[in-house]
C-alpha cells in the first residue's frame, strides 16, 4: 500500500527491511487486494499492459509513479527486468511495454515520455519479443486482445485502444531502430 499512496519514505523503509523488493514479482491480487474491495478476477484494472507479475519498477511506469520510478532506479532496478510468463505462456515482458502503452498516457501524464526515455537511456531492450493478453473490460464488447511474439513498438502498434499508446515514447523507439 505504501506503492499506491505514493509514500517513498515508507518503500524506502520496506526496502531497507527486505532489499529483495527490488526483484520481487507481484500477483494481481498483491497490487489489487480483494479484501480491500477490489475485482477479484484477475484482470481488471485501469492499465493497458499486464500488471500481474512484474516488479515495482514496472508498476511506477504504468501508475505514473516518477519519483518512485526515479528512486528505483538509484536502488539498482532492472530496466530489462522480465514479468512472470504465466502457464499460458503469456508475459515476460520488461517495463518498456509498460512505458509505451498504459492508462497514464490516456489520462494525459507521461506525454513527454520521459520513463521511455530514461529506460532507452539505461539500455531497455527494444529487440525482445513476448506473448501479451490484456483484457480490455472497458470497451463497449469486453474480450482479449492477444498478440503474440512481438516487441514493444509492435505490442503498441497493434494496441487496439490508440489513446492509451505513448506516440512519444513510439517515436524515440523508432529513432533508435534507425
Amino acid at each position: 500500500m505504501a506503492f499506491h499512496g505514493g509514500d517513498l519514505d515508507r518503500l524506502k523503509i520496506h526496502l531497507q527491511h527486505d532489499p529483495r523488493l527490488l526483484q520481487q514479482r507481484f500477483s494481481y491480487r498483491e497490487i489489487y487486494p480483494p479484501e480491500l474491495g477490489c475485482a477479484d478476477d484477475l484482470r481488471s484494472g485501469l492499465h493497458g499492459t499486464p500488471i500481474d507479475g512484474t516488479t515495482l519498477f514496472h508498476l511506477s511506469i504504468d501508475f505514473d509513479e516518477r519519483e518512485i520510478f526515479d528512486w528505483l532506479l538509484e536502488q539498482g532496478a532492472d530496466v530489462n527486468a522480465s514479468a512472470i510468463i504465466d502457464k499460458e505462456g503469456f508475459g515476460g515482458h520488461p517495463p518498456l511495454f509498460n512505458a509505451v502503452v498504459s492508462e497514464a498516457y490516456a489520462t494525459g501524464r507521461q506525454r513527454d515520455a520521459y520513463m521511455a526515455q530514461r529506460l532507452l537511456a539505461l539500455g531497455a531492450d527494444i529487440h525482445v519479443r513476448v506473448n501479451m493478453r490484456k483484457y480490455l473490460d472497458w470497451r463497449e464488447e469486453p474480450g482479449w486482445h492477444v498478440a503474440k511474439n512481438v516487441t514493444p513498438l509492435e505490442w503498441a502498434a497493434g494496441f487496439p485502444e490508440r489513446g492509451w499508446v505513448n506516440r512519444e515514447a513510439v517515436s524515440m523507439i523508432g529513432t533508435t531502430l534507425r
